[in-house]
């Protein structure tokens, strides 16, 4: 699946506007639910595909061998990413 079709399926089953409360107490104008795609393989799959990806490309060191490292360094607080994995 290609970032186009992921985004335009994440959309398409996911992606609310509307007036949502949030956890917060914030307003927002749109919502991702990820119920509406968590059980969806076919954009589950591509997502986290990409999601290790970006981890892999921030943090090359935060995964081994699938198992999380156990050294401080993957403990300690991650750093602020400089740009989101999608824009929609």
């Amino acid at each position: 699946m290609t970032d186009d079709e992921l985004k335009l399926a994440l959309r398409e089953h996911a992606y609310l506007e509307g007036d949502f409360l949030l956890r917060s107490g914030k307003r927002s104008r749109y919502y991702l639910d990820k119920y509406r795609f968590e059980t969806r393989p076919d954009i589950l799959a591509p997502l986290g595909e990409r999601i290790a990806r970006a981890v892999h490309d921030f943090e090359p060191e935060a995964i081994a061998s699938g198992r999380a490292r156990s050294s401080a360094r993957s403990r300690s607080r991650p750093r602020a990413r400089s740009r989101p994995v999608f824009r929609f």
